[in-house]
């Protein structure tokens, strides 16, 4: 089966959160196009959307093998928090 769904934007507003959550916190961050089918397809409809990705070894994502580093997760828990807590302000 071909995937017949039109790609998603991610919100401006979302995005800049996430940017500043980085920055904020010296994160290391880049804006990247992801082309994969995730749920923000989806939510996009209903809901201001943006995705930050962790890391992965290897950038192994989707796979048994992938592996995220606790620290490259926690700097992701933190930008995330701080985004969220500047959309709720």
């Amino acid at each position: 089966m071909v995937n017949a769904d039109l790609p998603a934007q991610c919100a401006p507003a979302v995005v800049d959160a996430l940017v500043h959550g980085c920055e904020t916190h010296k994160i290391p961050f880049e804006r990247m196009i992801s082309r994969a089918y995730h749920n923000s397809l989806f939510v996009s409809r209903i809901a201001p959307t943006a995705m930050p990705f962790v890391p992965s070894r290897g950038g192994v994502s989707h796979r048994p093998d992938e592996y995220s580093s606790p620290e490259a997760i926690a700097q992701g828990v933190l930008a995330l928090a701080e985004a969220l807590a500047r959309l709720s302000a």
